[in-house]
């Protein structure tokens, strides 16, 4: 997977638009996905308007609700709905949302993990509930996802 470098507002734009593109191309690829079949005939796009859940670790940080806005303007121009849930730097609280929007049955989940270890967990469940998931800077000790996009934060730290 390539790693990208935010160092700006402009940056972090761009960032979003193409983690949100690639979340909504693994959509498409996922075999359990809504793709799969696609819509049925004689149905309008607002029946079939899928939902995409962000988790991440704490909304009250800034560059989380930057990352928010962003996610949530890409998302709606390509016809997307997205549900954003703060875990409040509490794993335990990531893991009840992530099987919270697993009983929801999003098309996608967006993870900015409280950390690199409870990432694994939210893969597995995810996974096993056939839903594509996109990481967002923190990473993860293992699993399968569709794409990791991550910022440098020391770099941008200096510019």
């Amino acid at each position: 997977m390539k790693t990208l470098t935010l160092t700006s507002q402009y940056k972090i734009q761009r960032i979003v638009f193409l983690m949100t593109l690639m979340l909504l191309a693994g959509i498409v690829l996922a075999p359990n996905s809504w793709a799969a079949g696609g819509p049925e005939q004689g149905t309008s796009m607002e029946q079939t308007k899928q939902k995409l859940a962000y988790i991440v670790s704490d909304l009250r940080i800034p560059f989380w609700d930057i990352m928010d806005r962003g996610i949530k303007f890409s998302a709606k121009t390509l016809g997307y709905e997205v549900h954003t849930y703060s875990a409040e730097n509490n794993a335990k609280k990531e893991l009840e949302i992530v099987a919270d929007a697993i009983r929801e049955k999003v098309s996608g989940i967006i993870v900015s993990p409280t950390n690199s270890s409870a990432c694994v967990t939210i893969l597995k469940l995810a996974n096993s509930a056939g839903i594509p998931v996109v990481i967002s800077d923190f990473g993860t000790d293992g699993g399968e996802y569709v794409s990791y996009i991550s910022s440098n934060n020391q770099d941008g730290a200096y510019r």
